[in-house]
């Protein structure tokens, strides 16, 4: 799955043992392999070590547990995303969403963050988002 090819502590390296000028660019698997385990797609419980992994903690599991119903799906995958997000600036002041990233028909698969210490960042990614 897609949540193992960027587990947390591969984060944690780059942002401790990396140079301070180190930016990065990430792409969570938002509306892919997390979108698949999540309640009403699929035993979530069964996956629990991967999203363990993938967010470098537990937290998720109490955001999966404010939102249960499919109409909460929404509200749901954004509080995920916020919570990765959060972890980000916790090395990283500025973390932007940058775009979609998506498959042939428009189906969303990532969200492609951009990650950065400095507040020249926001003007990368708005210069980004022009093209």
């Amino acid at each position: 799955d897609n949540m193992s090819n960027m587990p947390w502590s591969v984060i944690e390296a780059i942002a401790t043992e990396g140079p301070r000028a180190t930016e990065l660019y990430a792409l969570m698997p938002l509306d892919m392999s997390i979108n698949r385990v999540l309640p009403g797609h699929g035993d979530y419980e069964a996956n629990a070590a991967a999203m363990d992994t993938f967010f470098g903690c537990t937290e998720w599991r109490a955001v999966v547990a404010q939102y249960r119903t499919s109409a909460q799906r929404p509200q749901l995958r954004h509080a995920l995303l916020e919570l990765y997000m959060d972890r980000l600036r916790a090395h990283w002041p500025y973390v932007v969403p940058v775009r979609d990233v998506k498959r042939v028909g428009r189906q969303r698969l990532y969200r492609m963050l951009f990650c950065s210490r400095h507040v020249a960042a926001l003007n990368i990614v708005d210069w980004e988002r022009t093209y």
